[in-house]
């Protein structure tokens, strides 16, 4: 397993480009895929790439948002401060990354958005305690916990299936699927097992190979507030504690208010309670300011290479060729098979089309109609859906770039551990669903 891992590393380091390459040859493929064997008019691809380049424009918003609030809560002196006391317990580099490991499955359990931020800050905390490290793979091994996130909380499948549209209450023919059928049913729980036991211990296994090893030093700021050189009505202001104690009780009532009425846990309060926990934290305007000006750097990959995947799925969707591709694989399935083709067809779309809920969009009709007439349930096939989209994850940049930025690691330096945590997990997690 440490041959292949440094095997995969070193052809990653060697031949994979940039995240943004990636995604300019990724929308090339489709135009092409959907050209050539769609026969769709060249002219009505670009149409369809046009259109769709800005309907993840609220999305990437919302995730480079996600990631600077992060960061900037990061920065506050209390959380840097608990961050550092987990940093301090892995002696060496095999604790460190199963300790990364770990809390990257529980914080992506409970909610996507911040695990991907948190697990890499940690990441990052315990690389500058241990100095010596390898750093790629430690970074993977915060990535990894995203494997676990379509399984959990803030499982948008699962979560859907809640209160689904009317197309898919015709299918089912419920109401609703409950979150006992997917999120707490037993399969559900085995893959959770299974997946973050599995995980850990190849971690740690490729962490035992001491060439990969090397020194880090990583750039670190700490935040202070804004210095004047005279006191004046302008500086009192960005430093007044009072301004912070005043918007901070507004967030905090909107908060409550929320949770109290019934709202549930979604990507938008997410970003709230950050921005209220970081104005919080950080005591004075001018240290949030300065911690938020320093945290804005790292989310530049995510507001140029969302629009790109935006216009991809556009023409996946408009040419039909996640369709077709789902539905050619899930000609060859049986009803004993049909939970691996599910999810091996989630798996290969989300290549291109990686997001959730659009993905559900396009394989939640397709796949449901195949399980209803060959006697699936119905929770299960949409939980397989779930996880394959989770799974190729590992070898898809899109999800990579939060954890990338915040662990200031290149896409090469991980990726080739990042191979070996897919072929693994994958075929453990392709074996569950041929028993289940």
């Amino acid at each position: 397993m440490q041959y292949i891992a440094r095997l995969f590393t070193s052809v990653a380091r060697r031949y994979l480009p940039d995240a943004y390459v990636f995604a300019i040859i990724l929308t090339l493929v489709v135009f092409l895929f959907g050209w050539f064997f769609m026969g769709e008019d060249p002219i009505k691809m670009a149409v369809y790439w046009g259109d769709g380049f800005w309907n993840l424009l609220k999305f990437g918003m919302q995730m480079a948002m996600i990631l600077v609030t992060g960061f900037t809560l990061a920065k506050a002196p209390l959380v840097k401060k608990f961050l550092l006391s987990i940093a301090k317990l892995p002696k060496n580099n095999v604790q460190a990354v199963g300790l990364v490991t770990i809390c990257a499955c529980v914080a992506s359990y409970l909610n996507w958005g911040f695990g991907l931020v948190v697990s890499a800050l940690l990441a990052m905390e315990v690389a500058k305690k241990l100095r010596r490290v390898n750093y790629g793979l430690l970074i993977a091994s915060a990535y990894s916990g995203f494997l676990v996130w379509h399984g959990g909380l803030s499982g948008s499948i699962p979560l859907k299936l809640t209160d689904p549209q009317g197309p898919i209450q015709k299918i089912i023919s419920r109401e609703f699927i409950g979150v006992n059928e997917t999120l707490y049913a037993g399969f559900n729980i085995l893959l959770l097992v299974v997946t973050v036991s599995l995980l850990t211990f190849i971690n740690c296994w490729m962490a035992k190979d001491e060439k990969g090893l090397r020194e880090v030093s990583l750039e670190h700021h700490d935040v202070e507030p804004i210095q004047a050189y005279e006191e004046s009505p302008a500086t009192k202001l960005e430093n007044s504690l009072l301004l912070s104690i005043l918007i901070g009780v507004l967030f905090l009532i909107y908060i409550v208010n929320h949770f109290a009425s019934g709202g549930g846990p979604s990507l938008n309060m997410m970003i709230t309670i950050f921005l209220f926990l970081a104005i919080a934290l950080h005591y004075r305007p001018s240290s949030l300011l300065n911690a938020f000006n320093e945290s804005v750097k790292g989310s530049s990959g995510i507001l140029l290479q969302f629009p790109f995947y935006a216009g991809i799925m556009g023409m996946m969707s408009g040419s039909g060729l996640a369709m077709e591709m789902s539905e050619i694989i899930l000609s060859f399935a049986t009803s004993d098979t049909l939970l691996f083709f599910s999810y091996l067809s989630a798996g290969i779309v989300n290549f291109f089309v990686p997001s959730g809920g659009g993905q559900w969009a396009l394989q939640g009709p397709v796949i449901l109609p195949v399980a209803a007439e060959l006697g699936v349930d119905f929770a299960k096939a949409s939980m397989a859906i779930a996880w394959g989209d989770a799974w190729t994850n590992m070898v898809q940049p899109f999800w990579a770039l939060p954890v990338l930025a915040a662990g200031k690691c290149s896409l090469r330096e991980m990726m080739g551990y990042c191979s070996v945590i897919f072929i693994v997990i994958g075929t453990a997690q392709s074996i569950i669903f041929l028993l289940i």
